[in-house]
């Protein structure tokens, strides 16, 4: 009779007859020495452990949740960076042809009258003051007021003033003489070539239009009328706007002229 054994090499069974149970034999499998013990004798197999159920890591789960959301929600934040950049290169794009253009706004002009004037005219803002110095080429020209508004983003500068006359000089003087002294002067200021120039009458009064450029492409239209007769301070009324892209029949400087307005005396 045969009694089946099991190696403690290789953990197989065989059989070895019954006479050589408690002595030592060969295992046919592993060629190890085996003590012939029963198989039913042997010691057990290490009954297997069975690790707990894990309890769902919820810090992991959440995080996980987080990350899928943050997935999705990740097409709209690129959406509206995308959009975000549009709306900056769109605004960059418009400012760029804006600038420098020459068109003021509409609604920037407004109606002014000089602190103890007797005129009154539309500029785009409000003005600063500064003196006029003396014409050198005029006796007949004393000091006066300006007031300008210098439009940076347009580029554009706007203003009107006034230089008193000496009456007595007047009668000594012809109206064309002190408008060619004035255009001389100009000229040497902005270091400007006359392009254009013409008579026009304000009202009663005389005047001359003159259109001049410099080396830089900057064009300057000016108005002067001498406003002498019935007043009881004779002056010599100065109009101007320059900038690179203006022109004597464009809207800044007929905007300008056209609002001009010489009060009725006191």
């Amino acid at each position: 009779m045969f009694i089946p054994v099991t190696c403690e090499h290789c953990g197989k069974s065989f059989q070895v007859p019954e006479s050589s149970l408690g002595q030592m034999t060969v295992c046919p499998w592993c060629r190890g020495i085996v003590a012939t013990t029963p198989a039913t004798s042997a010691t057990p197999a290490a009954t297997p452990k069975l690790e707990p159920t894990s309890r769902p890591n919820l810090a992991k789960t959440a995080s996980s949740t987080s990350a899928v959301a943050g997935r999705q929600s990740r097409p709209w934040t690129m959406i509206l960076l995308w959009g975000l950049l549009c709306l900056l290169i769109g605004t960059g794009t418009f400012a760029a042809s804006r600038f420098g253009s020459g068109v003021i706004p509409r609604d920037a002009w407004q109606m002014f009258t000089p602190p103890g004037g007797d005129c009154r005219i539309r500029l785009p803002g409000t003005p600063e003051a500064r003196a006029i110095p003396a014409n050198p080429y005029s006796p007949a020209m004393k000091n006066g007021q300006e007031y300008f508004v210098r439009r940076w983003f347009d580029q554009v500068t706007v203003s009107a003033g006034w230089i008193d006359l000496v009456p007595e000089r007047l009668a000594l003087t012809r109206e064309d003489d002190l408008l060619a002294a004035q255009i001389r002067y100009r000229s040497e200021q902005l270091a400007a070539q006359v392009v254009a120039q013409g008579t026009i009458r304000f009202n009663e009064w005389t005047g001359v239009e003159v259109t001049l450029t410099d080396s830089s492409g900057v064009t300057t239209v000016e108005r002067y009328y001498v406003v002498t007769r019935n007043r009881p301070r004779p002056r010599l009324y100065l109009l101007s706007a320059s900038g690179k892209r203006l022109s004597a029949d464009g809207p800044v400087a007929q905007t300008l002229f056209q609002s001009f307005t010489v009060l009725p005396p006191e």
